[in-house]
């Protein structure tokens, strides 16, 4: 059994020797996109081709004379007169205004049969559900604009043409707010081996139907 350990550990087999698309390839800006570690740069190793695209054009252009294929567009309204083996959407759905319209744009530009990946936080995360009985605080990001479990992807991907062939559920980052308190560190990392929904990320791979 392989030890998941990162997001890419669960796309690689999906995408090594494909034509990928990865949208919102640009971790917010140029401080976040790490050429080593980023999703982008380590999925770049490994496909047979791959695009990114994003919005930031400063940083876009910037990136393409690192060596770097990206493009400036919208994913919800995508027009590259090019289809792909398999789309990445890494945590990006949960910002979208109109997240049904980048999926249909996303069908467009998948190969029959092509592969859909969406990475998102999982609302059900074993902090943010203990959260509401010690603070009054939500757990929120304030540039999220939904939150997505397993049955509400399920009815947005079949709305649009997919089915959810797999899910994954999975921590990428250790409990570093607990690292001073080893006793709740080691309760959660249990909670989460014999429970993976308690995990901080679900990974959706949908098939074009």
């Amino acid at each position: 059994m392989v030890k998941i350990k990162t997001r890419l550990d669960i796309i690689l087999p999906y995408i090594k020797n494909k034509n990928v698309l990865d949208l919102g390839c640009i971790n917010h800006n140029l401080d976040l996109f790490s050429l080593d570690t980023c999703l982008h740069s380590q999925m770049k190793k490994y496909c047979k081709s791959l695009i990114g695209v994003d919005i930031l054009k400063k940083e876009i252009k910037k990136l393409n004379k690192l060596g770097y294929d990206l493009i400036c567009q919208d994913v919800e309204k995508l027009k590259l007169n090019k289809k792909f083996d398999v789309i990445i959407a890494g945590e990006l759905i949960e910002h979208l205004s109109n997240p049904g319209l980048m999926i249909e744009s996303a069908k467009k530009h998948l190969k029959k049969k092509g592969i859909l990946i969406i990475t998102t936080p999982n609302p059900y995360a074993l902090d943010k559900c203990l959260r509401p009985l010690v603070s009054s605080s939500q757990p929120a990001n304030p540039e999220h604009t939904a939150l997505f479990t397993k049955e509400t992807m399920k009815e947005l991907v079949r709305r649009h043409g997919f089915r959810i062939k797999k899910i994954h559920y999975f921590t990428e980052r250790v409990e570093f707010k607990y690292s001073n308190k080893p006793i709740i560190a080691r309760m959660f990392f249990y909670l989460k081996g014999i429970r993976p929904h308690f995990k901080e990320t679900i990974v959706f791979i949908c098939e074009k139907t």
